[in-house]
C-alpha cells in the first residue's frame, strides 16, 4: 500500500505509482493511504478503492465515495462523508459532522473530543464510544429515546445508528443517563439499555425511571435519580 503525504495543499500535485494517482487531495485510483497536512482547511475525496485518509489540523472535508474507507478528520471542525462502502469514520478533535450513507458504517467518538453530529444513514451501522485518553477517568452521559441513544454528553447528536458500543478500558469510568425511561445496566455481562455492549465501566448513574443496576467484582458506585414532581 502506498503512502502519500501533503505539505502544500495550495497547489495541485499529481503522484503516480503502481496503485495510486493523487491530484491535490483526491485519490483517483484504488487502495491508497493519504495523510493530510498539519494545518490548513483541506478538501479531498477518494474513488472506488479501500482507502485510508487522515486529515490535518484544519477544518477538513473528506468524501470517501466508493470502497471500504477509513477516514480520520484530525483536530479541526471536520466534515466526513463515507458514501458507499463499509466505512470507518473518526472525526477526531473538534466539532465534526460525520455522515455514513450506504453500507455498514462505523463511527468513532472519543469521549469529550468535541460536539459531533453523527448520522450513519441506512443499513446496519455502529457507533463506538471510546475513552478520551488511555487510562483516563471518563464520565459519559447518554440520552435515550425509546431505548435508543440519540445524544451523548448533551451536545453530540446521534441519528441512524443500530448498535452502540461503549469501551472505556482503563480508569475509573462512569455512565450516566439523562432519561425518564427505565434503564438496565449489568456490569458483569456488559449489557446495558441502549448499548450493544459495554466494557470498562465501574460506576453508573441511572435516570428518573425504575432502573436495574447490577454490579461486577470491582468497587462500583451506583446512583439513582428522583423524578421531578410538579
Amino acid at each position: 500500500m502506498e503512502v502519500v503525504y501533503f505539505d502544500d495543499l495550495l497547489n495541485e500535485h499529481t503522484v503516480y505509482s503502481e496503485v495510486t494517482a493523487v491530484v491535490g487531495n483526491y485519490i483517483e485510483t484504488n487502495d491508497a493511504t493519504v495523510n493530510g497536512a498539519t494545518g490548513g482547511d483541506d478538501e479531498g475525496g477518494t474513488n472506488q478503492g479501500d482507502d485510508i485518509v487522515i486529515g490535518g489540523d484544519g477544518d477538513n472535508f473528506i468524501n470517501g465515495m466508493g470502497g471500504n474507507d477509513v477516514i480520520t478528520g484530525g483536530a479541526g471542525d471536520d466534515t466526513l462523508f463515507g458514501a458507499n462502502g463499509d466505512d470507518t469514520l473518526d472525526g477526531g478533535l473538534g466539532d465534526d459532522i460525520v455522515t455514513g450513507h450506504a453500507g455498514n458504517d462505523t463511527a468513532i467518538y472519543r469521549n469529550g473530543h468535541g460536539s459531533d453530529t453523527i448520522n450513519l444513514g441506512p443499513d446496519h451501522d455502529r457507533l463506538r464510544i471510546l475513552e478520551s485518553n488511555f487510562g483516563a477517568d471518563d464520565d459519559v452521559e447518554v440520552r435515550l429515546n425509546g431505548g435508543t441513544i440519540d445524544r451523548v454528553n448533551e451536545t453530540t447528536i446521534v441519528v441512524n445508528v443500530e448498535a452502540t458500543e461503549l469501551d472505556l478500558a482503563g480508569g475509573n469510568d462512569t455512565l450516566s443517563h439523562d432519561t425518564d425511561e427505565d434503564v438496565s445496566v449489568n456490569l458483569l455481562t456488559g449489557a446495558a439499555t441502549g448499548f450493544s455492549l459495554t466494557r470498562g465501566l465501574e460506576n453508573v448513574t441511572g435516570g428518573t425511571g425504575n432502573d436495574t443496576l447490577l454490579s461486577n467484582s470491582l468497587d462500583n458506585m451506583f446512583e439513582g435519580r428522583r423524578a421531578m414532581t410538579p
